[in-house]
């Protein structure tokens, strides 16, 4: 089947002229349109960074397919879990300039923390290490409040004990990192969101923020697929401030991508901060984890963390030994794996 053919039969956007040889650019174009056709992902984008150049900006399917609007280079997607490593950004910024202590008692910026639970680092929370339990029945938000800040949001969640002792086990909690965003707070001075604007989304181009459902941002529609693998439209899309910080975020791909290049390049944090994000946590029995503060180290030189939530399938990588970053959105849940697709986009020479 040739490229011409499945560009016309998935409505893919040419992307802009690339650096990258013209066959290289066809074979990621290729490998984009078969990955979203064979798992039935109603939208993707896809941008490769190498070298500190935009090399791939790639676009295919529906943001909304009941009206026909396809995805297009400056559609935002939900970033899910990608906002983790995000946060975990703007909290080394502030740990630069000594206003936040990773390793010091957590209580220290989120006064509210119940005084009879053991302590816990700022640290422990940024690595899952903190013993703070991930989504659980009665304490999550129901998606249809808003919470002006992280300090409001938090207040629903810090009621909730601690499942064990800190640094004793390893545990994915989205719901630590909205205690990290509250302690962020306290720490700069200025709500979540306007911190992170100003020091994290707006240096590296300002296409990444928050999901604020009261600004007429290009975004895609909720999709989520079926037992049977087939992608249905979700009418109600779920207010994300109570988890900003561990899944509230959104971007285009390009705009990722440029994020995820600031990082490797030192534009946003300093080759110490890099170098203790990438660095897998050691729990109190000697065991090493494979996260390190906000990032998934599960290969050796490649930071990176992957998303799931309602529309949204994504996965971000980046890669020290190469200089290139790449990044993959999908607006469908389902079980199907952006980060395959990413290695497949890693993997070409650019």
């Amino acid at each position: 089947m040739s490229l011409a053919f499945l560009l016309v039969l998935s409505g893919a956007i040419p992307a802009p002229t690339s650096t990258a040889p013209a066959a290289v650019v066809s074979r990621a174009e290729l490998a984009v349109i078969e990955f979203s056709r064979e798992h039935q992902v109603v939208g993707m984008s896809v941008a490769v960074m190498d070298k500190g150049k935009l090399v791939f900006d790639y676009q295919t399917g529906f943001a909304d397919r009941e009206r026909e609007e396809r995805v297009q280079p400056e559609t935002r997607f939900r970033l899910a879990s990608i906002s983790k490593p995000i946060t975990a950004v703007g909290a080394m910024r502030l740990a630069e300039r000594g206003k936040l202590d990773l390793d010091a008692d957590s209580r220290r910026y989120v006064p509210e923390w119940p005084a009879n639970t053991a302590p816990v680092s700022v640290a422990q929370l940024l690595s899952h290490t903190g013993g703070f339990r991930h989504y659980a029945g009665g304490i999550n938000p129901d998606g249809r409040t808003h919470f002006a800040t992280a300090r409001e949001a938090n207040a629903v969640l810090i009621k909730s004990p601690l499942l064990w002792e800190p640094n004793t086990r390893y545990m994915y909690s989205t719901h630590a990192f909205t205690v990290v965003a509250r302690a962020m707070e306290t720490a700069s001075g200025r709500d979540f969101v306007s911190y992170m604007r100003r020091e994290v989304f707006t240096p590296a181009g300002g296409e990444l923020d928050v999901e604020d459902q009261s600004l007429a941002t290009p975004r895609n529609r909720i999709y989520e697929q079926n037992g049977l693998g087939v992608p249905r439209l979700n009418t109600f899309r779920d207010d994300l401030s109570w988890k900003y910080g561990g899944g509230g975020m959104e971007s285009t791909a390009r705009g990722l991508a440029r994020w995820g290049e600031a990082v490797r390049s030192g534009k946003l944090v300093t080759p110490a901060s890099l170098k203790l994000m990438g660095t897998p946590r050691t729990l109190k029995n000697g065991t090493q984890t494979e996260y390190g503060l906000g990032w998934d180290l599960g290969e050796a030189n490649v930071l990176q963390h992957g998303g799931s939530q309602p529309g949204a399938r994504t996965h971000l990588m980046i890669d020290l030994a190469k200089e290139r970053v790449v990044v993959v959105l999908g607006n469908t849940t389902g079980s199907y794996n952006p980060a395959a697709l990413g290695r497949t986009l890693n993997a070409l020479d650019w």
